[in-house]
């Protein structure tokens, strides 16, 4: 008998991103090399994502319009006059700037503190953000009293910070205050970890000898390294649109410790200490390519595979848009790849960990087991990471229904009835 639930409307939508990796694949070939050539590394990495997310963010405002979203909670119906400058509304916007202020303070504080960010591989994020602070805080300004102005509600996250350092702990809403201290913080953690990943890949391609592909051999490593450069490409402008204007801001953020510990884990400098010290399932240094190096219609039908995986990861996170984003909750998507299942992104993901490092591959088998239960390790990381990521979602009520559609429909809902069928017999 097949399911009465229906999928929700996504909230989300594909082109978005598709355009995105469309626009960064034909940018990149186009892009004036000769023009920017004095600037740094780092501002012809900005330029070039700065560019593909005005051609994604222009689709769609044009297009999409998700302004008019009622998530977003913007009123474009008020005429701007000087009536709007009531002095309440005035007193407000000097509240939400001081909240402004104190969140790039606190912000500074840390990176100022934590030895990590001074200098070094983070430094060319941070002397980007120095060299041009003034362009910076100048939109920045221009883009906070322009939606001010048309928002529904301006006691935001920053209107409450700014109230209560004015008031010295007596004014704002402390529940909203550290929902806006907790997204601000996975912004401040995530952007420029992914926009320092891009710069390195950036460089990278800047000195690929195009010519010198010539068959899959040589073409493997280049070509499965872009579908990672193009992945961050989506990830930097996700961390970086997070804006009421585009309805990509973060509706909430993950409140849980265990949430913020399975996801932190995955990425640098925690993932270093697991990977390396705890989990390390690529103990002997046997890889794919030299396992199979001497047969050439093996080695092309395996690295086929591994694309293959990589580029169901890339369009998995493609979905996503300008929504990219990870312990925060952006947006609903339903359709394409997340039609079939809720994590389409890390199963590939974790699939791909298997066919590249084949771990049970090794030079003696007690090795290869303990390589696979390290990978099995890094496989439960990733599964308590998912479920982490429905729980903070599933106070969404589309989610819910959502989440009932797939385990009835999904590719794995096979399981779930056969849970069913076992429970019953039990």
């Amino acid at each position: 008998m097949s399911s009465q639930l229906q999928n929700p409307s996504s909230s989300v939508s594909s082109w978005t991103g598709f355009l995105g990796l469309a626009s960064a694949c034909a940018l990149f070939f186009v892009f004036p090399k000769d023009l920017l050539r004095g600037l740094s590394s780092a501002e012809q990495a900005a330029v070039f994502l700065m560019a593909v997310f005005f051609m994604m963010a222009t689709f769609e405002l044009l297009f999409i319009r998700p302004f008019k979203a009622p998530e977003a909670g913007l009123n474009f119906s008020k005429k701007l006059t000087f009536s709007l400058l009531t002095q309440q509304a005035v007193t407000d916007f000097e509240i939400k700037i001081f909240g402004l202020a104190a969140t790039l303070g606190i912000a500074a504080l840390f990176f100022w503190v934590a030895d990590i960010y001074g200098g070094g591989w983070y430094g060319r994020f941070f002397d980007l953000i120095l060299d041009y602070r003034y362009a910076f805080l100048g939109v920045l300004f221009s883009y906070f009293l322009f939606i001010h102005v048309y928002m529904e509600d301006v006691k935001d996250g920053y209107w409450h910070l700014g109230a209560w350092f004015l008031k010295l702990g007596r004014g704002g809403d402390r529940r909203i205050i550290s929902h806006h201290l907790l997204s601000m913080g996975i912004k401040a953690f995530f952007l420029p970890l992914m926009f320092s990943y891009f710069v390195d890949d950036w460089v990278f391609f800047q000195n690929v000898v195009w010519g010198s592909l010539v068959d899959f051999k040589s073409s493997f490593d280049v070509i499965y390294r872009s579908f990672y450069f193009l992945d961050l490409v989506i990830a930097v402008i996700g961390y970086f649109s997070t804006m009421r204007l585009l309805n990509a801001h973060i509706r909430w953020s993950e409140q849980t410790a265990g949430g913020w510990l399975f996801c932190l884990v995955c990425y640098m400098p925690f993932w270093q200490i697991v990977g390396r010290s705890y989990l390390n399932y690529q103990d002997d240094g046997v890889t794919w390519a030299s396992w199979i190096s001497s047969d050439t219609v093996l080695f092309e039908v395996w690295g086929g595979a591994i694309l293959l995986v990589t580029v169901l990861y890339l369009l998995s996170e493609a979905h996503f848009g300008l929504r990219f984003s990870n312990l925060t909750h952006r947006g609903v998507l339903t359709h394409g790849f997340f039609r079939w299942t809720k994590h389409p992104a890390y199963i590939s993901k974790n699939i791909a960990w298997w066919i590249i490092d084949i771990p049970f591959i090794a030079v003696s088998w007690p090795l290869a087991i303990k390589n696979s239960l390290a990978l099995l390790g890094i496989n439960f990381i990733y599964y308590q990471r998912a479920k982490y990521e429905e729980r903070c979602l599933s106070a969404d009520p589309v989610y819910r229904d959502y989440a009932a559609y797939i385990d009835e429909n999904g590719m794995f809902s096979f399981l779930n009835r056969f849970s069913k069928t076992q429970n019953t017999k039990i």
